[in-house]
């Protein structure tokens, strides 16, 4: 085996990885903004109907408060026409007392039922406001849609092609070096092969033992890093 032709190989199959990475991460980054509009438009819709069922059940409370005052008007009606015909002092009295207390009553209902229009206004008001939001939340739903659909499909036709490329070409390198590679991605990402220049490891930045240093210059077998866990190459004038 030529190892420092699957050292070339390594480096182009991360090069796919990179572009194969890159690509994911564009299609999430649209994917999870169409995703925040529609979680947006979810709570909108539920603080919307949240208000209209606090609306409904003022609306409900109002029409008994009404129904009540209703009655209530009609009796003290009752009571005035009676009042004209009583005759005795005291009964007229008690009468004209009661009278009184359910006028205050109903001054204090008519109340109740004014504060509840006006309750009752300001959440149709908050309704209107939520609404406005949900038309602007679903027109930008339906642009990034229509912007993203193609480019989306753009992007998922694109790495099926480049995954079906690197499959092809993964299967050309070294079984052994190929595993170390895949173990390393795993747990390092996408960049888990880097140049070793000057005795110095350029991924993590770090001094090599000139011994190790000198097993990198020589790409006869694979050489980790001791600190950051990545296969080292020396990029010689056949790799420029």
């Amino acid at each position: 085996m030529n190892f420092r032709e699957e050292l070339y190989k390594l480096l182009k199959l991360q090069k796919f990885d990179i572009e194969l990475d890159d690509l994911t991460k564009k299609r999430l980054t649209l994917e999870e903004e169409l995703k925040g509009y529609e979680i947006l438009l979810k709570e909108k819709i539920e603080r919307r109907n949240e208000l209209q069922k606090i609306i409904n059940e003022k609306n409900e409370i109002q029409k008994q408060k009404e129904e009540e005052l209703r009655k209530e008007q009609e009796a003290v009606r009752k009571w005035e026409a009676r009042l004209k015909d009583i005759k005795k002092h005291r009964e007229y009295q008690a009468l004209h007392l009661e009278i009184q207390e359910a006028k205050r009553a109903n001054e204090k209902l008519q109340e109740e039922i004014i504060e509840l229009i006006g309750e009752i206004d300001g959440f149709k008001t908050q309704i209107s406001q939520v609404e406005k939001e949900i038309s602007e939340i679903e027109e930008k739903i339906a642009k990034t849609k229509n912007t993203s659909q193609g480019e989306l499909s753009n992007i998922m036709n694109k790495y099926a092609s480049l995954k079906k490329e690197r499959e092809e070409f993964a299967r050309t390198i070294d079984r052994i070096v190929l595993g170390k590679y895949q173990l390393i991605r795993t747990r390092k990402g996408n960049v888990c092969i880097v140049e070793a220049k000057d005795g110095v490891c350029l991924g993590c930045y770090v001094s090599l033992p000139p011994q190790l240093y000198n097993e990198v210059l020589k790409m006869k077998e694979v050489i980790i890093c001791p600190r950051c866990q990545r296969i080292l190459y020396y990029k010689d004038e056949d790799m420029e």
